[in-house]
């Protein structure tokens, strides 16, 4: 199984939020196996296994396909999620899939988006 980690990434032009670093694994990216970041994670492309961002912000665009679990401060789904999301805050925006049960404090679902599974309301800072 291979692992892929991220301390310091790549920083492309506008690809900051003030302080904080974001590292994009593009469209034609395919990972399998582990992938733990230090930082905000944007997937563009497909990924099989566990996402782990720790106090960072997971954002699947809108041609992303996870098949894995998620665990992250935030996660923000615009593409596709096969898998269990844990996470302080848990956005899925319109277009957006996810199948899997979700573990989060706040939760919203735009109109259009598609989830089936459970969600566990608890208490701010989820238990990692």
């Amino acid at each position: 199984m291979s692992t892929l980690s991220s301390q310091q990434g790549y920083q492309s032009p506008g690809s900051s939020q003030g302080s904080r670093t974001i590292t994009v694994l593009g469209e034609l990216m395919k990972v399998k196996g582990q992938v733990f970041s230090a930082e905000d994670l944007t997937i563009e492309g497909q990924v099989e296994g566990t996402v782990e961002a720790g106090e960072g912000r997971v954002t699947v665009g809108p041609k992303g396909t996870v098949t894995a679990s998620v665990k992250a401060r935030e996660v923000s789904v615009l593409g596709t999620i096969t898998g269990d999301v844990e996470a302080d805050k848990v956005d899925i925006g319109k277009d957006a899939t996810l199948v899997g049960n979700i573990r989060t404090a706040r939760l919203t679902i735009d109109d259009g988006a598609y989830f089936k599974g459970n969600i566990d309301i608890v208490p701010r800072s989820v238990p990692r």
